[in-house]
């Protein structure tokens, strides 16, 4: 048996402690870990606007309107990827299995939370309706499979 044979990958050693209760919505340890995932969330974007305007990325006071086509853009994209993801995650087992995966956690987080950076640089009411918009959907995907459970 080869070395690389027994030893278990970065995901399984990780996930590999949990149990399967954190998934399923309708048991207690599911609903609070799912209510601290969107806390957690809306922590982290309040966190990250924060650095961006110390850093000088976000700038205060944009006089001038944002462009309306990204604003809708921003918007839709954060109901796709805030409400989507989780919804595909809770009901399709081949996500549910992605989303054991490191590899995939690392690129879609990425993916999310680099644009909520870049709607944040182009114009701060982008990234604020992307925000606002994925969080929402996210709460309305969460309560809605919790009462259809």
């Amino acid at each position: 048996m080869r070395v690389t044979e027994m030893m278990s990958n970065p995901t399984e050693r990780w996930f590999g402690r949990f149990s399967d209760d954190w998934v399923d919505l309708s048991t207690a340890i599911g609903f609070i870990g799912g209510i601290v995932q969107i806390l957690l969330q809306a922590a982290l974007f309040v966190l990250l606007f924060v650095l961006g305007t110390s850093i000088g990325i976000v700038e205060h006071g944009v006089p001038e309107t944002p462009n309306s086509v990204l604003l809708v853009s921003a918007s839709f994209l954060g109901v796709l990827l805030g409400g989507g993801l989780p919804y595909l995650r809770y009901t399709r087992d081949r996500f549910r299995r992605l989303g054991w995966d490191l590899s995939y956690r690392i690129a879609v987080l990425s993916v999310f939370y680099g644009l909520y950076v870049a709607f944040l640089a182009y114009h701060p009411s982008c990234g604020i309706w992307f925000a606002l918009a994925a969080l929402t959907a996210r709460i309305l995907v969460f309560f809605g499979l919790v009462v259809s459970e």
